[in-house]
């Protein structure tokens, strides 16, 4: 997604990818995860649910439902501590950072 949308809105926070397994459309960030990473994330999220909302309404209607369509994938190790004001608000938005994605129906 970054790549395709970066000339369309080059000095927003872009989300990295989409796809699509057994017909449901995933999004996941690869990024860094630490502390001061939690804004610029929920960032992305932000935008991207606006943009999927005002521009991308196919693909929204195609969002996965059996399982949470929003992922960060962790650069490295994470380091956003556990009981951290950082890690609740993640958590609020359901996105916390993994390791890898795995996705099982």
């Amino acid at each position: 997604m970054d790549d395709c949308l970066v000339g369309s809105y080059p000095g927003e926070n872009r989300w990295d990818y989409c796809f699509s397994y057994k017909g449901e459309v995933f999004f996941m960030e690869v990024h860094p995860a630490a502390t001061s990473d939690v804004n610029t994330v929920i960032n992305k999220l932000n935008w991207l649910k606006a943009w999927l909302s005002d521009h991308a309404p196919a693909i929204n209607a195609l969002k996965a439902e059996t399982i949470l369509p929003f992922h960060w994938i962790h650069t490295g190790s994470c380091h956003i501590l556990s009981g951290s004001k950082q890690y609740r608000m993640a958590a609020e938005q359901k996105i916390l950072p993994k390791a890898r994605l795995e996705i099982r129906h």
